[in-house]
């Protein structure tokens, strides 16, 4: 079996044992329709913007993953998949191009996905005049979209996934924090390492979980050599580890900067900690705000941390609630019906 679709299953079925089913069913699309979630070749493994945009919602909602990759007939793939409509995961190369064009010849909806800054980006130009909809994750990027492309994007926000973890916060005299994500953040983490050096009275262990190791190493071997009361740890990325560190941890820091490639991320990481029942401690992006009151949300990590160990009852209080309000507004049944309702939409009138 191809491995992509081997850890496709095994994704999808650790996906709905653990995730609670909150809100209203998502369903599934009527009749027989067919929905092609279309995943870039080389880049289809299980990357954060495809579990999002891909492999959570076609997993709820059925429709095939389908890699598609340059140098394949357009043409040839839609004969032979004879989809109804295709969602776009993030595009790598100009090879989505011809398949949205062929596409839209054929009459065939088009759901394309942008959830990064890449706007000079040509691909991302001529995908966004031949998409039926371009879907975003938040008020933010729709904003980018509609000053640079004149169009209004949908807005499907990105759900939690994996194990719901009751809420604690105990931290022992070293206190375990857990830094996960892409590389292209690492950029964030080191002002954030010195505002959580300036924190007195504790010990602290920070994990760092991404795919490129030798670049976080490289990043601390660069930091100053005052933060002794630091220790680290660096583990390539996996979904296994990314939740076995946040089951562990005690907090997770969410650094940023206030730039715009930053200011249109997505609620991804922070509603992630909520559901795994850890205090997320984020720099006050826009999308962050939302959450405010079920986190530490400001601009010095190193206050949140301070501000943490001195209130943990506040902590567990705040992760209660903040468990039942994403339950509302980023469960994966929730968030897929999302996608079915704007694909029987584009399909009813495309």
């Amino acid at each position: 079996m191809n491995p992509l679709f081997s850890s496709l299953r095994r994704f999808i079925k650790f996906l709905k044992k653990f995730s609670p089913a909150h809100g209203p069913s998502a369903g599934r699309f009527a009749g027989s329709r067919s929905i092609g979630w279309i995943v870039y070749g080389s880049q289809a493994h299980l990357t954060a913007g495809y579990r999002y945009y891909c492999y959570i919602p076609a997993g709820i909602l059925g429709g095939a993953i389908l890699v598609y990759e340059k140098g394949m007939d357009p043409e040839a793939f839609l004969d032979q998949h004879q989809p109804d409509a295709l969602i776009l995961g993030k595009a790598f190369g100009d090879a989505y191009v011809d398949l949205a064009r062929a596409a839209e010849t054929r009459g065939i909806p088009v759901l394309a996905t942008m959830t990064d800054w890449h706007f000079d980006d040509p691909v991302n130009r001529q995908l966004c005049k031949i998409a039926s909809r371009v879907v975003v994750q938040t008020e933010m990027m729709a904003a980018a979209i509609r000053q640079h492309f004149r169009l209004d994007p949908i807005i499907i926000e990105e759900p939690y996934e994996g194990p719901r973890v009751p809420p604690n916060f105990s931290p022992d005299e070293v206190v375990r924090l857990l830094w996960y994500g892409h590389s292209s953040n690492l950029d964030t983490l080191g002002a954030a390492i010195a505002q959580i050096g300036r924190t007195r009275g504790r010990s602290f262990r920070i994990s760092i979980v991404t795919e490129n190791v030798e670049m976080a190493r490289q990043l601390l071997d660069g930091l100053p050599k005052s933060h002794a009361s630091i220790q680290f740890e660096t583990h390539p990325f996996s979904l296994d580890r990314q939740w076995e560190e946040l089951k562990s941890c005690d907090a997770v820091i969410l650094p940023s900067l206030p730039v715009r490639e930053k200011m249109v991320k997505g609620h991804g990481r922070l509603v992630q900690a909520i559901h795994s029942g850890r205090l997320a401690i984020a720099f006050s992006l826009p999308q962050y705000e939302e959450l405010a009151g079920y986190c530490w949300c400001g601009e010095d990590l190193g206050d949140g941390l301070a501000w943490a160990l001195d209130h943990p009852s506040e902590v567990v209080e705040r992760l209660v609630l903040g468990q039942a309000y994403i339950d509302e507004r980023f469960a994966p049944a929730r968030i897929a019906r999302r996608w079915g309702e704007e694909i029987d939409h584009a399909i009813g009138h495309g």
